[in-house]
């Protein structure tokens, strides 16, 4: 079966899957479109029939020409090679360089996925760090008015030994609550 791609690479259905989309593309740049090109090259149903790169395992690279109307209803059926059967050296080294490309594609996609999840931890990072730097001046702040509030009842002669440890408890089960709760 021949899939054809926008861009007209040829792929055979058994090589899509996970990585399908990134072998629908061409794996060189076209250097003419699929339709230009001279002599042309007629199919039956009496249209111009673009040249595509077929991709597959048995044709690596190997160009040809396919019925413009190709997987519609309108399908002649015109198949014909533009190129001759490559050698199996030229079908190895093309296979090979195919599979290095696709590998790359997929690499490179998969550290641009790693980028966007990097950034998205980064930044919920940054506003995590503001919010706990907000909870330790408010921390300090309070620590600072139970500071005050202790000294101003110390000072008091009214004030006994158990009234300054009972502010103390107090104090020590605040700042607990507080470190369990970020």
């Amino acid at each position: 079966m021949v899939a054809l791609s926008s861009q007209g690479s040829r792929i055979s259905a058994g090589s899509r899957g996970v990585c399908g989309l990134l072998r629908s593309r061409p794996l060189v740049p076209y250097r003419e479109g699929p339709l230009a090109y001279e002599p042309t090259v007629v199919c039956v149903c009496n249209r111009k029939a673009p040249r595509w790169i077929s991709w597959s395992d048995d044709n690596p690279g190997r160009r040809y020409y396919r019925c413009s109307q190709a997987r519609t209803d309108g399908d002649c059926g015109f198949y014909v090679w533009y190129d001759p059967d490559h050698t199996t050296f030229m079908k190895n080294l093309l296979l090979d360089l195919r599979n290095a490309v696709w590998e790359l594609r997929s690499k490179a996609e998969e550290i641009a996925e790693l980028k966007e999840i990097n950034d998205l931890l980064s930044s919920e990072n940054k506003e995590k760090v503001l919010v706990v730097m907000a909870q330790q001046k408010d921390l300090e702040e309070r620590s600072q008015q139970l500071a005050l509030l202790a000294n101003k009842i110390s000072s008091r002669s009214s004030c006994s030994l158990f009234c300054c440890g009972f502010v103390m408890l107090l104090v020590g089960l605040f700042f607990g609550l507080m470190l369990g709760a970020m």
